[in-house]
Protein backbone atom coordinates (compact mmCIF):
# COMPACT_ATOMS: atom_id res chain seq x y z
CA UNK A 1 0.00 0.00 0.00
CA UNK A 2 1.18 3.49 -0.95
CA UNK A 3 2.69 5.62 1.94
CA UNK A 4 0.65 7.98 1.18
CA UNK A 5 -3.01 5.79 0.92
CA UNK A 6 -1.46 4.72 4.70
CA UNK A 7 -1.51 8.46 6.12
CA UNK A 8 -4.82 9.74 5.24
CA UNK A 9 -6.13 6.11 6.34
CA UNK A 10 -4.79 6.56 9.57
CA UNK A 11 -5.65 10.61 9.67
CA UNK A 12 -9.43 9.00 8.46
CA UNK A 13 -9.55 6.75 11.47
CA UNK A 14 -8.17 9.85 13.87
CA UNK A 15 -10.45 11.88 12.99
CA UNK A 16 -13.48 8.59 13.09
CA UNK A 17 -12.04 8.58 17.00
CA UNK A 18 -12.50 12.51 17.68
CA UNK A 19 -15.82 12.37 16.20
CA UNK A 20 -17.22 9.11 17.82
CA UNK A 21 -15.66 10.63 21.84
CA UNK A 22 -17.06 14.36 21.06
CA UNK A 23 -20.49 12.84 20.43
CA UNK A 24 -20.29 10.56 23.46
CA UNK A 25 -19.63 13.65 25.56
CA UNK A 26 -22.34 15.02 24.14
CA UNK A 27 -24.86 12.86 25.40
CA UNK A 28 -27.94 14.53 26.40
CA UNK A 29 -29.02 14.04 30.11
CA UNK A 30 -32.81 13.76 30.23
CA UNK A 31 -33.27 11.16 32.74
CA UNK A 32 -31.51 10.11 36.16
CA UNK A 33 -29.96 7.51 34.74
CA UNK A 34 -27.98 9.53 32.49
CA UNK A 35 -26.06 11.18 35.41
CA UNK A 36 -25.09 7.22 36.33
CA UNK A 37 -22.03 5.16 35.07
CA UNK A 38 -21.36 1.74 34.67
CA UNK A 39 -23.65 -0.26 37.45
CA UNK A 40 -24.35 2.54 39.66
CA UNK A 41 -20.57 3.21 40.23
CA UNK A 42 -20.40 6.34 42.64
CA UNK A 43 -16.74 6.84 41.79
CA UNK A 44 -18.18 7.98 38.47
CA UNK A 45 -21.60 9.01 38.51
CA UNK A 46 -24.73 8.87 41.13
CA UNK A 47 -25.11 5.74 43.00
CA UNK A 48 -28.27 5.16 41.92
CA UNK A 49 -30.19 5.61 38.39
CA UNK A 50 -34.07 5.74 39.43
CA UNK A 51 -33.89 9.64 40.80
CA UNK A 52 -32.73 8.90 44.49
CA UNK A 53 -29.88 10.24 44.51
CA UNK A 54 -30.67 13.36 42.40
CA UNK A 55 -32.25 15.95 43.86
CA UNK A 56 -33.85 19.83 43.23
CA UNK A 57 -31.76 23.02 44.42
CA UNK A 58 -34.98 24.19 46.21
CA UNK A 59 -35.13 20.38 48.22
CA UNK A 60 -31.85 18.81 49.10
CA UNK A 61 -32.30 17.35 52.47
CA UNK A 62 -31.86 13.88 52.59
CA UNK A 63 -30.63 10.89 55.09
CA UNK A 64 -27.83 8.20 54.07
CA UNK A 65 -28.29 5.03 56.39
CA UNK A 66 -25.80 2.38 57.13
CA UNK A 67 -26.05 -1.10 57.53
CA UNK A 68 -25.78 -2.09 61.00
CA UNK A 69 -24.16 -5.34 61.12
CA UNK A 70 -21.40 -7.29 58.53
CA UNK A 71 -23.77 -10.00 58.40
CA UNK A 72 -22.90 -11.30 61.41
CA UNK A 73 -21.60 -8.61 63.84
CA UNK A 74 -23.14 -5.34 64.89
CA UNK A 75 -21.08 -2.61 64.30
CA UNK A 76 -20.36 -0.39 67.22
CA UNK A 77 -19.37 2.88 65.95
CA UNK A 78 -19.41 4.79 62.14
CA UNK A 79 -17.62 7.66 61.03
CA UNK A 80 -19.14 9.56 58.14
CA UNK A 81 -16.98 12.06 55.85
CA UNK A 82 -17.11 13.66 53.11
CA UNK A 83 -15.06 14.05 49.51
CA UNK A 84 -13.57 17.52 49.77
CA UNK A 85 -12.41 19.69 46.62
CA UNK A 86 -8.54 18.39 47.00
CA UNK A 87 -10.02 14.88 46.28
CA UNK A 88 -9.42 13.71 50.36
CA UNK A 89 -12.07 12.87 53.08
CA UNK A 90 -13.06 15.36 55.54
CA UNK A 91 -16.23 16.95 57.51
CA UNK A 92 -18.94 16.62 56.14
CA UNK A 93 -21.31 19.82 55.38
CA UNK A 94 -24.95 21.28 56.23
CA UNK A 95 -24.62 17.62 59.06
CA UNK A 96 -27.60 17.40 61.33
CA UNK A 97 -25.89 15.67 63.88
CA UNK A 98 -28.14 13.02 66.11
CA UNK A 99 -25.80 10.85 68.24
CA UNK A 100 -28.80 8.49 69.14
CA UNK A 101 -28.42 7.14 65.53
CA UNK A 102 -24.80 7.23 64.45
CA UNK A 103 -25.57 4.88 61.59
CA UNK A 104 -27.53 7.88 59.98
CA UNK A 105 -25.87 10.88 58.44
CA UNK A 106 -28.73 13.69 57.91
CA UNK A 107 -28.06 16.21 55.51
CA UNK A 108 -30.31 19.02 56.19
CA UNK A 109 -29.45 21.42 52.46
CA UNK A 110 -26.52 20.27 50.08
CA UNK A 111 -25.05 22.71 48.12
CA UNK A 112 -25.00 22.57 43.76
CA UNK A 113 -23.02 20.22 42.07
CA UNK A 114 -21.32 16.59 42.95
CA UNK A 115 -21.31 15.06 46.82
CA UNK A 116 -19.71 11.88 47.94
CA UNK A 117 -19.73 10.12 51.42
CA UNK A 118 -17.91 8.30 53.12
CA UNK A 119 -18.71 5.54 55.83
CA UNK A 120 -16.52 3.57 57.63
CA UNK A 121 -17.72 1.17 60.36
CA UNK A 122 -16.58 -1.16 62.97
CA UNK A 123 -17.09 -3.98 65.00
CA UNK A 124 -15.61 -2.76 68.22
CA UNK A 125 -13.13 0.04 69.20
CA UNK A 126 -10.01 -2.39 68.92
CA UNK A 127 -11.45 -4.33 66.24
CA UNK A 128 -9.68 -3.54 62.73
CA UNK A 129 -12.57 -1.40 60.67
CA UNK A 130 -14.36 -2.80 57.84
CA UNK A 131 -13.72 -1.32 54.30
CA UNK A 132 -14.54 2.36 54.14
CA UNK A 133 -17.94 2.67 51.26
CA UNK A 134 -18.92 5.72 49.33
CA UNK A 135 -22.30 6.98 48.25
CA UNK A 136 -22.53 10.16 45.53
CA UNK A 137 -25.39 12.19 44.75
CA UNK A 138 -25.63 15.15 42.54
CA UNK A 139 -27.95 18.36 43.21
CA UNK A 140 -29.20 20.37 40.30
CA UNK A 141 -27.95 23.76 40.26
CA UNK A 142 -30.75 26.92 39.88
CA UNK A 143 -30.81 28.53 36.71
CA UNK A 144 -30.59 32.14 35.52
CA UNK A 145 -32.65 33.05 32.45
CA UNK A 146 -32.29 35.99 30.09
CA UNK A 147 -33.93 36.12 27.05
CA UNK A 148 -34.30 39.32 24.89
CA UNK A 149 -36.08 40.00 21.27
CA UNK A 150 -33.50 40.54 18.40
CA UNK A 151 -35.04 44.10 17.92
CA UNK A 152 -33.28 47.01 19.40
CA UNK A 153 -36.11 49.84 19.56
CA UNK A 154 -39.03 50.03 20.18
CA UNK A 155 -40.14 51.12 16.40
CA UNK A 156 -39.16 47.50 14.83
CA UNK A 157 -41.07 45.92 17.71
CA UNK A 158 -44.16 47.52 16.24
CA UNK A 159 -46.70 46.44 13.75
CA UNK A 160 -49.52 46.93 11.75
CA UNK A 161 -52.50 44.39 12.88
CA UNK A 162 -54.10 44.11 8.87
CA UNK A 163 -50.31 42.92 7.78
CA UNK A 164 -49.98 40.68 10.68
CA UNK A 165 -46.50 40.00 12.35
CA UNK A 166 -43.42 40.73 10.03
CA UNK A 167 -42.10 37.62 8.45
CA UNK A 168 -38.91 36.95 6.23
CA UNK A 169 -35.32 36.80 8.09
CA UNK A 170 -34.84 40.31 8.29
CA UNK A 171 -38.31 41.56 9.51
CA UNK A 172 -39.48 38.92 11.72
CA UNK A 173 -39.64 39.30 15.77
CA UNK A 174 -37.88 36.43 17.16
CA UNK A 175 -37.17 36.09 21.20
CA UNK A 176 -34.47 34.07 22.29
CA UNK A 177 -33.96 32.47 25.63
CA UNK A 178 -30.45 32.00 27.43
CA UNK A 179 -29.61 29.65 30.47
CA UNK A 180 -26.81 29.24 33.20
CA UNK A 181 -26.14 28.18 36.19
CA UNK A 182 -27.12 30.24 39.03
CA UNK A 183 -23.58 29.51 41.08
CA UNK A 184 -20.71 27.11 40.38
CA UNK A 185 -21.55 23.89 41.33
CA UNK A 186 -19.65 21.53 43.33
CA UNK A 187 -16.86 19.02 40.55
CA UNK A 188 -14.61 16.86 40.73
CA UNK A 189 -12.14 15.62 38.47
CA UNK A 190 -12.99 11.78 38.80
CA UNK A 191 -16.97 12.83 37.82
CA UNK A 192 -18.52 14.47 34.73
CA UNK A 193 -19.00 18.10 34.81
CA UNK A 194 -22.26 18.62 32.92
CA UNK A 195 -22.25 22.06 31.32
CA UNK A 196 -26.51 24.10 31.38
CA UNK A 197 -26.41 23.01 27.52
CA UNK A 198 -25.87 19.03 28.41
CA UNK A 199 -29.20 19.14 29.99
CA UNK A 200 -32.76 18.79 28.13
CA UNK A 201 -35.08 21.61 29.20
CA UNK A 202 -38.24 22.68 28.02
CA UNK A 203 -38.86 26.07 27.92
CA UNK A 204 -42.71 27.56 27.95
CA UNK A 205 -43.64 31.23 26.51
CA UNK A 206 -46.07 33.21 27.04
CA UNK A 207 -47.19 36.25 25.63
CA UNK A 208 -48.97 38.55 28.46
CA UNK A 209 -51.29 41.93 27.65
CA UNK A 210 -51.85 43.83 30.76
CA UNK A 211 -52.99 41.42 33.68
CA UNK A 212 -54.00 38.23 30.93
CA UNK A 213 -51.10 36.17 30.73
CA UNK A 214 -51.68 33.60 27.84
CA UNK A 215 -49.08 30.14 27.09
CA UNK A 216 -48.35 29.85 23.31
CA UNK A 217 -48.85 26.30 21.88
CA UNK A 218 -46.20 24.46 20.84
CA UNK A 219 -43.67 27.21 21.96
CA UNK A 220 -41.18 24.68 23.92
CA UNK A 221 -37.66 25.62 22.29
CA UNK A 222 -35.26 28.53 23.25
CA UNK A 223 -36.69 30.49 20.93
CA UNK A 224 -39.59 31.54 19.95
CA UNK A 225 -40.41 33.56 16.71
CA UNK A 226 -43.72 35.65 16.72
CA UNK A 227 -46.53 34.18 14.70
CA UNK A 228 -49.80 37.02 14.33
CA UNK A 229 -52.47 36.48 11.57
CA UNK A 230 -53.41 39.93 9.44
CA UNK A 231 -56.65 41.41 11.07
CA UNK A 232 -57.71 43.97 8.75
CA UNK A 233 -60.82 44.78 11.37
CA UNK A 234 -59.29 45.53 14.36
CA UNK A 235 -59.87 48.65 15.93
CA UNK A 236 -57.67 48.78 18.76
CA UNK A 237 -54.19 49.41 19.99
CA UNK A 238 -52.69 46.41 21.57
CA UNK A 239 -49.16 45.86 23.49
CA UNK A 240 -48.06 42.89 24.46
CA UNK A 241 -44.46 41.65 26.42
CA UNK A 242 -43.30 38.32 26.40
CA UNK A 243 -42.13 35.90 29.27
CA UNK A 244 -40.59 32.65 29.04
CA UNK A 245 -39.85 29.78 31.94
CA UNK A 246 -37.16 26.63 31.56
CA UNK A 247 -37.23 23.63 33.42
CA UNK A 248 -35.28 20.44 34.01
CA UNK A 249 -36.53 17.14 32.14
CA UNK A 250 -34.28 15.62 34.25
CA UNK A 251 -36.61 16.01 37.48
CA UNK A 252 -39.37 17.86 38.09
CA UNK A 253 -38.23 21.18 39.88
CA UNK A 254 -38.85 24.77 40.07
CA UNK A 255 -39.19 26.25 36.93
CA UNK A 256 -37.20 29.69 36.43
CA UNK A 257 -38.66 32.45 34.18
CA UNK A 258 -38.04 36.22 32.88
CA UNK A 259 -39.23 38.42 30.95
CA UNK A 260 -37.88 39.17 27.07
CA UNK A 261 -36.00 42.71 26.72
CA UNK A 262 -34.86 44.54 23.47
CA UNK A 263 -31.64 43.33 22.47
CA UNK A 264 -28.66 44.92 23.75
CA UNK A 265 -30.23 46.73 26.55
CA UNK A 266 -32.96 46.51 29.50
CA UNK A 267 -35.80 47.65 28.12
CA UNK A 268 -38.11 45.35 28.25
CA UNK A 269 -39.63 44.49 24.21
CA UNK A 270 -43.02 45.61 24.20
CA UNK A 271 -44.42 44.32 20.89
CA UNK A 272 -47.39 46.95 19.59
CA UNK A 273 -49.96 46.30 17.49
CA UNK A 274 -51.49 49.21 15.60
CA UNK A 275 -55.06 49.11 14.02
CA UNK A 276 -55.41 50.74 10.29
CA UNK A 277 -56.17 54.30 10.61
CA UNK A 278 -59.24 55.54 9.00
CA UNK A 279 -58.77 56.80 5.15
CA UNK A 280 -58.72 61.28 5.15
CA UNK A 281 -61.84 62.52 3.69
CA UNK A 282 -60.70 65.52 0.82
CA UNK A 283 -63.32 68.54 1.12
CA UNK A 284 -63.10 71.72 -1.28
CA UNK A 285 -62.74 75.21 0.02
Amino acid sequence: MKPLLVKLMKKGIAVFAVIFALQSQAQTISTPADLSKNSNDPTQGTSTSNGSTLFCAENTGFTLVSSTTDGTTAYTGYSWEEKQADGSFGAVANRTPDASQPEKLIISAATPGWHTYQVTAAVSAAACPADPVIFTVFVLPKLKLTSSANKSDANSLTYCAQNGAPTGSSNEIVFSATPSYDGTPNAFPTLPAPAVTDFALTYKWYKVEGTTRTLISGASGSSYTLVDPADASATTRKEYTFEVEVAYNVKTCATYGTTATQSGNTTTAVVVVVPKPNKPTITIQ
